[in-house]
């Protein structure tokens, strides 16, 4: 009798963890389950891996200056599943996908697209990495009375199409599943056929991650004050990283808040040559779990080996941010900087004297804290593992965050 109850328990206790999820998270740990064998090493924590997928081919002639912009003719995917595009509900709303357990790259172009997938588990099952998507079933708007909040949301941009604007244009769809307790791989990398530059390319959100943001769902709050959500892309050339550039697809630090909601364009020129890419989702709320905001982002046009690149474009539209009173409108914003970046030993931290400042693991853990007796401070980091960190500085009601790279 005493093991039945232990056994009730041991249920009850795991059914209550995984409605503590999202329904994302959920399938990743049951993936991890049903199929721990398949779970690869090569793609631990952030360097890309090399391609696990037998589906790529020898390396190709690549031209001086190309765009990947993820056209190219249906058919050409469908050998990945059965009778499918690379996941379901991107290409039609009702196709049907075979199932399928284990890591099947794409290629486009020159570059090299890495997707997990195990859809044991049925309708909807785990995935990560990048997929392709033309999905037009959904009209999905700004306000937070319309609908688009649903999980199969995953697949549609904000925008809705790519960056042509055409129902014919597609576009990259990629989900960040990286979580340390339940699924330790990182899938959203790019390897290239030949080392080369990264001009830049267009990001956007999904409407699934734009309404939780914005509007809240079942399992995150709307965004408030000091909230943010941003990727980062990492170069690497011969496994060593090269650099790191930062975009906020959401920041509500300010006064004034923006949620990204058409494509922007993101000048990567800073990372120099590489062989690969690894992006990177952070995100405020983040709860026992892991995040609770869905980790998703979606991707058009990169442009590679080109000359001539446009600047990052960072206007957006703004509205007034929620939980920010007038007296917090009133006063300065906090300001924080940190350099070098990446650090090996020193970090000298910028920011007002009086503040609080704390230096947070991506996962929440608190590392460091403690107080700028000067507006310039130095904090030894020799102590803190590699990777990468939050830090965040507080005073007299306002906060500033930035992030900087342990090496």
């Amino acid at each position: 009798m005493k093991q039945m109850y232990l056994l009730i328990a041991t249920f009850l206790c795991c059914s209550m963890s995984l409605l503590a999820q999202r329904p994302e998270n959920v399938y990743a740990i049951q993936a991890l389950q049903g199929n721990k064998n398949a779970v690869s090493t090569a793609s631990k924590k952030t360097t890309p891996a090399i391609s696990l997928s037998s589906s790529l081919s020898a390396s190709r002639n690549c031209d001086e200056c190309y765009t990947v912009d993820f056209q190219f003719a249906s058919d050409s995917m469908k050998s990945i599943y059965d009778y499918s595009w690379i996941w379901k509900r991107t290409y039609q709303y009702d196709q049907y996908i075979a199932n399928y357990r284990g890591y099947w790259n794409f290629e486009i172009e020159c570059m090299n697209f890495m997707h997990y997938a195990d859809t044991t588990w049925g309708d909807m099952a785990y995935w990560d990495g990048f997929t392709v998507s033309r999905s037009k079933s959904f009209e999905c708007d700004t306000a937070c009375s319309s609908s688009c909040t649903n999980f199969h949301n995953q697949f549609v941009a904000m925008p809705k199409n790519g960056i042509g604007g055409s129902k014919t244009d597609l576009y990259a769809v990629a989900y960040d599943g990286y979580n340390e307790s339940f699924f330790p791989e990182r899938h959203c990398n790019i390897t290239l056929d030949q080392d080369d530059s990264i001009c830049g390319l267009y990001l956007t959100l999904n409407a699934y991650t734009y309404k939780s943001i914005k509007c809240g769902d079942s399992f995150a709050g709307a965004f408030e004050y000091g909230d943010y959500y941003y990727v980062t892309i990492k170069g690497y050339l011969n496994g060593t990283l090269t650099d790191t550039v930062m975009y906020y697809l959401a920041d509500y630090r300010s006064s004034s808040a923006y949620v990204v909601n058409d494509w922007k364009w993101v000048n990567l020129q800073d990372l120099g040559t590489v062989d690969s890419l690894a992006f990177e989702l952070t995100t405020s709320d983040v709860g026992q779990y892991g995040p609770n905001t869905p980790m998703y982002f979606c991707m058009d046009e990169i442009e590679v080996g080109c000359q001539s690149c446009s600047s990052t474009d960072n206007k957006h539209d703004t509205f007034p941010t929620p939980g920010y009173s007038a007296s917090k409108a009133e006063a300065q914003d906090l300001k924080i900087k940190v350099s070098p970046n990446p650090v090996s030993s020193v970090l000298t931290v910028q920011t007002e004297t009086g503040s609080n400042i704390s230096i947070l693991s991506k996962e929440g853990s608190i590392a460091k804290k403690l107080k700028a007796t000067a507006s310039s401070v130095d904090v030894p980091v020799s102590d803190l593992y590699p990777g990468m960190y939050i830090i965040h500085s507080e005073n007299k009601g306002r906060s500033a965050s930035t992030t900087f790279i342990k090496q």
